[in-house]
């Protein structure tokens, strides 16, 4: 359907991740089920879900033009808002379409996020405009997510709405299992027959010894068993750890066959992601063949932000890339003010002397291994301070920090703090004397 294009191409499909930007194991691996959108979509799927719960700046904007090649000149296709709530979760995304006759971004649809007491996305719903009501009313799609003690998500299940009926019909159930460290091992995908799911196809993953996916393996349920489909292995820089490709090989019934690969490249001063090149495998001539190319720059302002994702595909005629889609993103600061504090059941965490005066401590239990990072804010929303502190253990944990050393010394008034685990995040009010 339109508007699903639209919603995907524009970036705002939440559940979608990619490891080389630090997401959760989970959406990493929910990467790999878009391998037939451009790596520009890719791209923008990986980045938009945990943006504005990780960084002092979030999107809120974002335009997608395409080449037009008989003027050479990028027109304009379709654009989306994002709207946030108090604790900086999206709440809502409205996709407009550019119309050429009305001379103006028209609505196409919009998706409304819910959240559970914890913080995640419980519910997500796909609504077209309705021009008769001069609203979005006409349901489309929703999806529904369900997560264990450790708040690692465990069900999705799709559903499609059906106007004959006015009823939500089953569409598809996807079931993941983790190992000790929180990281997804297993997912099923069961499709919905004659009032009963059904195993389609299973996935299973491994990671090297820092948490990374190293290989996906997936298989397709046939005649009551599972049987090979497809191998997907990463390759890492050994120096930088970065994600330098992948290749995704198919079972032709007796071995493992190329089919297509993906090349990153970095910036040598920053590090940062700067192409991506996607590929095909030619039986006959037994090489890699170039099919598209993405490039990203930066914001200007928020210079760790992606400003601009260009894809172009390739041309034998023109022996060359040609340009195909331009995503251009805006941004906005958003002051933490009316973050009040939460914990999770899964990330307990209290802080002490609070007001503090040189030194404050961050007492904190972890329900399950996780990476863990504490950052501190100022009240419009600037990053401060962060500390990064690796893998640990499920347990108690301590973490003191001074205020006023060379690190960033923290005058006397009100901030607000973030500690992330894994999946897990809990977040109050720090005042400084």
């Amino acid at each position: 359907m339109k508007i699903k294009v639209h919603l995907m191409a524009i970036g705002v499909f939440l559940t979608a991740g990619l490891q080389l930007f630090g997401q959760s194991n989970l959406t990493q691996n929910r990467m790999l089920k878009f391998k037939n959108q451009t790596p520009a979509v890719q791209h923008i799927n990986a980045t938009m879900g945990a943006m504005a719960q990780t960084t002092d700046t979030v999107p809120v904007g974002l335009l997608e033009n395409i080449w037009d090649t008989t003027n050479s000149v990028w027109t304009q296709d379709a654009k989306a808002n994002l709207i946030y709530n108090s604790n900086r979760a999206l709440e809502k995304e409205e996709v407009l379409e550019w119309n050429d006759s009305a001379n103006e971004f028209l609505p196409l649809g919009e998706i409304v996020i819910t959240y559970n007491t914890d913080g995640k996305v419980a519910q997500e719903i796909t609504l077209y405009w309705d021009n008769a009501t001069s609203a979005y009313d006409m349901n489309s799609n929703q999806n529904t997510y369900t997560y264990d003690s450790a708040n690692n998500q465990v069900t999705e299940i799709t559903q499609e709405w059906i106007d004959s009926t006015s009823a939500w019909v089953n569409n598809d159930k996807y079931i993941i299992t983790y190992n000790a460290s929180n990281f997804p091992i297993q997912e099923i995908n069961q499709y919905w027959q004659t009032n009963a799911w059904v195993n389609s196809n299973k996935d299973t993953y491994v990671y090297d010894s820092k948490g990374k996916q190293s290989s996906e393996t997936d298989y397709n349920w046939s005649s009551g068993s599972w049987v090979n489909g497809s191998l997907t292995t990463d390759y890492r820089d050994p120096v930088t750890d970065s994600l330098t490709s992948y290749i995704y090989q198919y079972w032709n019934g007796s071995a493992y066959v190329n089919s297509s690969k993906d090349l990153y490249s970095y910036s040598s001063s920053t590090g940062q992601l700067q192409g991506l090149i996607y590929q095909y495998w030619d039986a006959t001539t037994t090489s890699w063949i170039n099919s598209q190319n993405t490039n990203y720059q930066y914001d200007n302002t928020y210079k760790n932000k992606i400003g601009t994702v260009i894809t172009q595909n390739w041309s034998a005629y023109h022996n060359g890339w040609v340009n195909s889609d331009e995503l251009i993103y805006t941004y906005q600061a958003l002051s933490l003010s009316g973050i009040s504090p939460k914990n999770t059941a899964a990330l307990q965490l209290n802080t002490y002397p609070n007001p503090a005066t040189n030194n404050i401590v961050f007492d904190y239990t972890l329900t399950g291994n996780s990476t863990t990072v504490l950052s501190i804010y100022s009240t419009d929303g600037k990053l401060l301070r962060q500390i990064n502190n690796g893998m640990e253990e499920t347990g108690n944990h301590t973490l003191t920090i001074s205020l006023k050393d060379g690190n960033g010394s923290l005058s006397s008034g009100m901030y607000f703090y973030k500690l992330q685990a894994g999946n897990n995040v809990a977040n109050g009010k720090l005042i400084v004397q």
